[in-house]
């Protein structure tokens, strides 16, 4: 049961699966380095070979016409997950750090954990990239009873640089095949 889906390397995957059936499934894309118009939904037949999964899944949802993200993609994610604009978390992109840091506040509450309180189980697959100052800001810690992918952005889908729950998983199996 897919339910909430978030892409990012060129996938990041979020999803949710019911214990009540009654509970409605929730698919969210979040793509990085997507533009509007480079997606068939939007009209570019061109791309229908290349984004024709994405393309059914929005047509058989519900497509957010006006929501905005931030310009990098460590700062959407963080947005995604905690709810908080990138001014609360910072903007800067998770392997520059800044001067405010980026690692998500531990104190908040994440839409993992709350997605738990209703009554979902929360799997994230794909890039991280959200800012890891220590096992505690991963997203097995963050509400995800599972966790599969990178931490950090601008890796390769054959690149072993991937992760398992909390530890390294140096497969080199393409990543959307994972």
């Amino acid at each position: 049961m897919l339910s909430l889906f978030v892409i990012a390397i060129l996938f990041c995957v979020f999803i949710v699966s019911v214990s009540n059936p009654k509970q409605p499934h929730i698919f969210v894309v979040l793509q990085d380095d997507l533009g509007h118009d480079d997606v068939a939904f939007y009209g570019n037949t061109v791309n229908l070979d290349v984004t024709g999964n994405i393309t059914q899944a929005a047509q058989e949802g519900i497509i957010l016409h006006r929501h905005y993200a931030h310009w990098h993609c460590s700062p959407t994610r963080r947005s995604f997950i905690t709810g908080r604009l990138p001014l609360h978390h910072s903007e800067y992109l998770s392997d520059t750090g800044g001067p405010k840091g980026d690692d998500i506040d531990l104190r908040w509450d994440t839409i993992g954990f709350k997605m738990k309180r209703a009554g979902y189980n929360t799997y994230w697959y794909g890039k991280g990239h959200t800012g890891y100052k220590s096992v505690k800001h991963m997203p097995m810690s963050l509400g995800f009873d599972e966790f599969s992918g990178f931490l950090s952005g601008a890796q390769s889908h054959f690149g072993p640089q991937r992760w398992k729950g909390q530890v390294p998983h140096p497969s080199t199996d393409y990543s959307s095949d994972l």
